[in-house]
């Protein structure tokens, strides 16, 4: 290996801004975008961190409600740059709703010639692939430098920029931009740093190199692809073995276990089998084994991912790596391959998380009705920002019976728009009237505040800040004026209010609309406890019993929950305890979600469930990226692990409705929408358990197939949801059911194909079949 090709893999293992081999030091905190938006914020824009697409690594970020082409996404560079001095500046970009245009990065500068502005890099981006953008800049101060601020720009208002592998780093003579962020491999900062990727060419950035035909022809192409620039396509093949290939001799050792994964695709037919194989030969002749297997499409992308031991027998001649399965002809996409093994000196990869549970080819389950737990308040889902287009839109009607009655929603939370945006305030009571007409009953309306009116704010703004000090005193009385207030114009407009949260994530500062209180007051913060009961105080003075049920203290995430509950002055004022999914690494990452991970949340769930169940918990906001069915199973593990285990009375999806491209439904323009995979797995909730029933006792003998149940409170109805999240085959489970008299069973079932599909009745006679990573939903109704 070359000097430079040691010095570009050395800095693939980094972590963040790190010095290399070669000397280059990338100057930007989290370029990468893996520690969520730490050190980034929006440049007059919303932004989000994103899982797809990405450049490299497992995240990048998204700007978004731009309004002009100079918003995008920011990092301040004071203090990391030298006057006099050039830097080389490069990043990846990419469009969403725009088929090309030009994007920036640029400097902002204030120093003693007042404010100026300069263009590092631009280019050309597109919505089909990332577009690297690379240039200099030379630093160049007059006076003291206040502000100096990289950012990226450009396209026209409304186009949706995605960034990723930003690098600023001092040019030394004759040198070249390092290929760190353009390379396939990435830089997996959230990797566990004893593993290493020790295929070559993962992602087919670099053409074919490293890879080969198994007896069938091979191109690389641009579309379709799953991140990067580039994906493989085996085509023109006569059998199902034939694909892509890749030799993996010398490169894996003799008696470890590797973890294996990739992201395929299909072409010319709706679904078909997948696998990830190795053919080994050695003293024991010519054997082939399976690593990895899964159901592809011509839709979306889908992951295989599994295990594959090596034990060699005498000499290794061959040991090959393929990508095989579909049926002769069938045009197979390759993208994103990974083959995790152990650096020289590992015990052990980090990243495992805890055991593989054997595969099983049977289970059990039980259901005991007599064991009870916690009343469900109810499932709902958010309507705080895109009201405008949908109460435009030309299929309104068509969309409240879908997000509404399909869904059976029970709360519908919406943003307090009162003395800010009048308009949003007129949407918002247009949307809950009608979603209560859809419905034909009762919609529960919990309402949370994103930041008071610019006068309350500290810094005169909505976005960020603190409550207003007027003579050294937080304005408390006044916050609390203002809700009242808001209580009444809604009610006068037709929505009474049935849950209220003061302030939505109360420890999170947001490049958006938001307002940040410690849990008791200092003398830079207000205190949410005096908040909180300020606003308990007026409005319990003004409506009595009629007063909305108080939730506290709508966090960020679970880590900080008790520090609010703790110091809050009277917990009789309080309904529930209320907290958002986001930030569960516990590192202020607001966007660090376990939602591809949803047992990484169970510790933390049980310390929740174990200090705090004495009131209803609310799980107020979260989505995990709702892409393939992969992303709809994970949100399905999410609110089971949110139910059993933490214990939730009320499980609220943030994004009922969004603009392009995400939410269970997505606004695509004003004439269609878009339903997606992960509206189907929260129906398999929502559907079928309505507020007021109870969770029952429920287990399953196997880790694959979660089951939780509930009970209707005349105990004539039982809803069961069953997740199987084994990847391969039908998985018979005997279902036995204690203390409930059967007497008919629906059965409703959602999959990658099937979109909570009506499946017949349930039969006791014999085992109930569970689909590979599918919901079933069963409606027993008794005797």
């Amino acid at each position: 290996m070359s000097f430079f090709g040691l010095c570009k893999s050395l800095l693939l293992l980094m972590l963040v801004s790190t010095t290399t081999a070669c000397g280059a030091v990338n100057l930007v905190d989290n370029p990468g975008f893996e520690q969520g938006d730490a050190g980034w914020s929006g440049r007059s824009c919303l932004i989000d961190m994103v899982s797809s697409p990405v450049h490299s690594g497992s995240a990048a970020v998204k700007a978004y409600d731009r309004y002009d082409n100079w918003q995008g996404i920011r990092q301040s560079m004071l203090n990391k740059m030298v006057a006099g001095k050039t830097y080389r500046v490069s990043g990846w970009v990419k469009l969403e709703n725009a088929s090309s245009d030009s994007v920036m990065i640029s400097f902002e500068q204030q120093d003693g010639d007042g404010t100026n502005y300069h263009n590092a890099a631009s280019g050309t981006a597109n919505d089909s692939y990332w577009t690297e953008l690379t240039g200099e800049f030379t630093l160049e101060v007059n006076g003291a430098l206040s502000v100096l601020d990289l950012y990226i720009e450009g396209p026209e208002p409304e186009v949706i920029l995605y960034v990723d592998d930003i690098n600023v780093y001092e040019a030394k003579p004759g040198d070249s931009l390092p290929d760190v962020a353009g390379s396939p491999e990435g830089v997996q900062k959230k990797a566990a740093p004893a593993e290493v990727n020790v295929l070559v060419n993962p992602g087919f950035e670099d053409g074919d190199t490293g890879w080969s035909g198994r007896s069938c022809p091979i191109d690389t192409v641009s579309s379709p692809i799953h991140s990067g620039s580039a994906a493989a396509k085996a085509y023109a093949r006569t059998d199902t073995w034939q694909g892509i290939k890749q030799s993996m001799l010398d490169k894996m050792v003799a008696g470890e276990t590797y973890h294996v994964s990739g992201w395929v695709r299909l072409d010319n037919t709706a679904t078909d089998s997948v696998m990830i194989s190795f053919e080994q030969q050695d003293g024991d002749g010519t054997n082939y084994h399976n690593a990895a297997t899964a159901t592809a499409n011509n839709n979306e992308w889908v992951e295989l991912s599994g295990e594959f031991t090596l034990d060699v027998n005498g000499s290794l001649s061959v040991l090959d790596l393929y990508v095989e399965g579909p049926a002769p002809e069938v045009i197979i996409y390759v993208d994103d391959m990974k083959v995790y093994g152990l650096k020289p000196g590992a015990d052990e990869p980090a990243a495992d998380v805890g055991p593989v549970p054997a595969v099983k080819s049977s289970a059990a389950g039980r259901i005991d009705v007599n064991k009870r737990y916690q009343m469900i308040e109810g499932f709902g889902a958010g309507g705080a920002h895109y009201t405008m287009e949908f109460v435009e839109h030309e299929k309104k009607d068509e969309l409240f019976k879908i997000l509404f009655k399909d869904l059976s929603l029970d709360i519908f939370r919406i943003r307090n728009n009162y003395d800010m945006e009048e308009n949003s305030f007129k949407e918002t009571v247009e949307i809950v009237k009608g979603g209560q007409a859809a419905l034909g009953r009762d919609l529960k309306v919990m309402m949370s505040s994103w930041s008071p009116p610019a006068y309350l704010k500290s810094e005169d703004r909505t976005v960020g800040g603190t409550l207003k000090k007027i003579d050294g005193k937080y304005v408390y009385d006044e916050f609390a004026q203002w809700w009242y207030d808001s209580l009444v114009a809604y009610k006068k407009a037709g929505v009474k209010v049935d849950y209220l949260n003061i302030q939505n994530e109360v420890d999170y500062l947001a490049g958006w609309d938001s307002c940040l209180f410690e849990p008791t007051e200092t003398a830079t913060m207000a205190g949410y406890d005096a908040a909180f009961e300020a606003v308990w105080k007026k409005l319990h003075k003004e409506m009595g019993s009629s007063m909305p049920k108080m939730l506290a203290p709508e966090t960020s995430g679970l880590n900080r929950l008790g520090a609010y509950i703790y110091n809050l002055d009277d917990l009789s004022h309080v309904y529930g305890y209320a907290h958002h999914l986001y930030n569960c690494e516990g590192d202020g990452d607001q966007n660090s979600g376990c939602g591809a991970a949803p047992d990484l949340y169970i510790p933390m769930m049980q310390e929740i469930q174990f200090k705090y169940s004495d009131k209803p918990l609310f799980q107020t906001e979260f989505e995990h990226q709702p892409g393939p069915w992969t992303d709809a199973l994970n949100t399905a593990l999410v609110m089971h692990n949110s139910l059993t285990v933490e214990g939730v009375a009320a499980y609220i999806y943030w994004e009922l409705f969004w603009g392009y491209g995400t939410g269970l439904v997505s606004l695509e323009d004003p004439s269609s929408y878009t339903i997606s995979h992960t509206y189907y797995a929260f129906k398999q909730f929502s559907a079928f358990i309505d507020a007021g029933w109870q969770r029952v006792d429920a287990a399953s003998d196997y880790d694959n197939v979660r089951i939780s149940a509930y009970i209707s409170p005349d105990n004539k109805k039982l809803t069961v949801v069953i997740i199987n999240t084994t990847e391969i085959g039908t998985i018979p489970l005997d279902l036995s059911v204690d203390g409930f008299s059967i007497s008919k069973g629906e059965i409703y079932r959602s999959n990658l194909i099937e979109k909570c599909f009506p499946a017949g009745s349930f039969d006791a006679s014999g085992p109930l079949p569970l689909r590979p990573n599918s919901i079933t939903t069963i409606v027993f109704t008794a005797d």
